[in-house]
């Protein structure tokens, strides 16, 4: 039980997969606009832009989002290393015409 993220395109069923990286989640959910309790099996597109700012805020740390599925902070650069990952793939998928989308459910 707990949170599962996954990066994902219409044609391909899974890209990138994070397993309790709550940092990046709360990131994901905040710029969705949607509010946390209801952020849940939605899908956001990741675009350039968004991946861009993204990175950016990968560079300088991403804060812990708390809640009951999420578990406790992580290594920050394990987080990085997740994030950075997740950004090359959905780079990748986008440069061969997909539309690449975080997806999560807890």
């Amino acid at each position: 039980m707990g949170l599962d993220a996954y990066v994902r395109v219409t044609e391909i069923s899974e890209l990138w997969y994070g397993r309790k990286e709550n940092e990046i989640h709360g990131w994901m959910q905040r710029k969705s606009g949607i509010p946390a309790e209801e952020f849940n099996c939605v899908e956001l597109p990741l675009t350039k832009e968004l991946l861009d700012e993204f990175e950016a805020d990968v560079s300088k740390g991403l804060t812990e989002t708390t809640g009951f599925f999420f578990g406790g902070a992580n290594d920050k650069e394990s987080v990085a290393e997740a994030a950075k990952e997740l950004i090359k793939t959905a780079r990748l998928a986008i440069n061969d015409g997909h539309t690449p989308a975080y997806y999560s459910w807890w």
